[in-house]
């Protein structure tokens, strides 16, 4: 995938949450509107935010050494639970709120998540890596000089 295209998700995901579906953002509609299904947007929000401690945990976690005879961040090996949770906690927390909004949205709801989901998705490949090339391309010469000390 090229920067161009994850640009372009991340934007379209903006616009999503900005603009909604040109009648209501959803933003405001999530806070405030009546129509939202309490039980489906807790079980969203629940998934999410088990599907984030996933992430934090295979993104900081997964890459420190073992003491184990496996390649340094091996998952699959080191951790092989937690690609089921967080599958798990994705299917949950897109079927919660997929209940939550479908009142209001109905048949936009999915296409909806869909571009937030791949918004999200593009956004951390978006992220500098702490490759020491690319942390230098991407100005962080402070995070290059502390791995150096």
């Amino acid at each position: 995938m090229s920067k161009a295209e994850s640009l372009i998700w991340v934007f379209l995901a903006s616009a999503v949450l900005v603009y909604g579906n040109g009648r209501h953002d959803m933003i405001t509609v999530v806070m405030h509107h009546p129509s939202v299904w309490s039980k489906g947007y807790y079980l969203g929000i629940a998934g999410l935010g088990v599907n984030m401690l996933v992430f934090l945990y295979l993104a900081i976690w997964g890459p420190l050494p073992s003491s184990s005879q496996e390649p340094v961040g091996n998952i699959t090996y080191n951790s092989p639970v937690a690609i089921h949770i967080g599958t798990a906690a994705g299917l949950s927390a897109t079927i919660g709120f997929l209940t939550a909004l479908w009142p209001i949205w109905s048949w936009l709801t999915p296409l909806m998540l869909f571009i937030l989901f791949m918004g999200f998705i593009m956004g951390v490949q978006l992220l500098p890596s702490s490759d020491s090339d690319n942390v230098k391309a991407n100005g962080g010469a402070c995070i290059q000089i502390i791995k150096e000390q």
